[in-house]
């Protein structure tokens, strides 16, 4: 859960970004044994000044990264491991 309080103007958006992180396993950002990290449910609500909470609903939400099914975790790692390899051997 995360709290924050606005000014009164309107909000337009709201961006969450998952940082890698070497104390995490394989540096993350989850904490799972692979470093995933799965967020299954967003949502968002507004809490008057009587302290009731009203829903919101997102319009146009949209992730930059899903990982699905057909998602080849071990393939697209080996990749990024020789993509870095193959950097720091030019450089």
């Amino acid at each position: 859960t995360l709290s924050t309080s606005s000014s009164g103007g309107t909000v337009r958006a709201i961006r969450l970004e998952a940082l890698a992180d070497p104390s995490l396993p394989r540096h993350g950002p989850g904490r799972a044994n692979n470093g995933n990290f799965a967020l299954g449910n967003f949502s968002i609500e507004r809490v008057d000044q009587s302290g009731q909470a009203k829903s919101l609903q997102l319009i146009s939400p949209r992730a930059t990264h899903q990982q699905n099914e057909d998602y080849d975790f071990h393939r697209i790692q080996k990749a990024q491991q020789e993509c870095l390899l193959s950097h720091r051997v030019s450089d």
